[in-house]
């Protein structure tokens, strides 16, 4: 079983009656995902390994194709995600939209990361 504390807002939450709130096995994983695929590769100096390449999300014309290899290489990054099955994209205003879903992930897992683009709406896929 998996546990780690449960992050909101980049900030670890704290129950009411002053203990740390946890998440374990599918929560865990989904949180891990996310913050990975949202932490910059490199970002962590005492992991430079970790996190998501995210060059590919700045400028005009963004390579869909480039974000996708650049998740399935994140993904890789924790020996529990397995297989990724599928990685579906969708933009809204400044936002890129990832659902994942993998042989250990969670299904309906959302993730999102943010775009310094013109505000629209699309389907990539």
């Amino acid at each position: 079983m998996a546990y780690d504390f449960y992050w909101s807002n980049g900030d670890i939450v704290i129950n009411d009656n002053g203990t740390v709130e946890t998440v374990v096995d599918d929560k865990e994983i989904a949180q891990a995902v996310q913050n990975r695929l949202q932490t910059p590769l490199g970002l962590i100096q005492q992991l430079p390994g970790t996190g998501m390449e995210h060059t590919h999300l700045v400028g005009k014309n963004v390579d869909y194709d480039a974000i996708r290899a650049d998740i399935k290489d994140c993904l890789k990054q924790d020996p529990r995600i397995g297989e990724v099955r599928s990685i579906q994209m969708s933009v809204k205003g400044r936002q890129l939209i990832v659902s994942l879903e993998s042989s250990i992930v969670p299904s309906g897992l959302q993730v999102y990361l943010d775009l310094p683009k013109e505000e629209y709406e699309e389907d990539v896929d």
